[in-house]
């Protein structure tokens, strides 16, 4: 259970690669005003932008995706073995076994 909540904070700081990739793009189509002056490709904010893009790109790419299997590998697995857990009144299967 520990796995799946830290599943779930994970992914945002890691497909924050998604959002420096569009920044990128954002700037780069000139959509960005900064003070009322267009601020497009050949600037410093969009050389930023390539910056945090090409750090973004592998986690965009890798870690996000690779959490997810990981977040439905636990899934499953706490599934399959969850007979096999202690619960509050009658102990685990396993206890319950040897206790016969």
């Amino acid at each position: 259970m520990d796995g799946i909540k830290k599943g779930d904070f994970l992914p945002p700081p890691l497909l924050l690669g998604g959002a420096w990739d569009n920044a990128k793009k954002y700037i780069g189509a000139g959509h960005l005003v900064i003070n009322g002056e267009v601020r497009g490709k050949k600037t410093e904010e969009h050389n930023a932008a390539i910056i945090g893009d090409t750090v973004g790109d592998p986690l965009k790419d890798t870690s996000g995706p690779a959490l997810n299997i990981v977040m439905k590998l636990m899934a499953i697995v706490s599934l399959v073995f969850a007979r096999a857990f202690p619960s509050q009144s009658k102990g685990g299967y396993v206890q319950q076994i040897f206790d016969h």
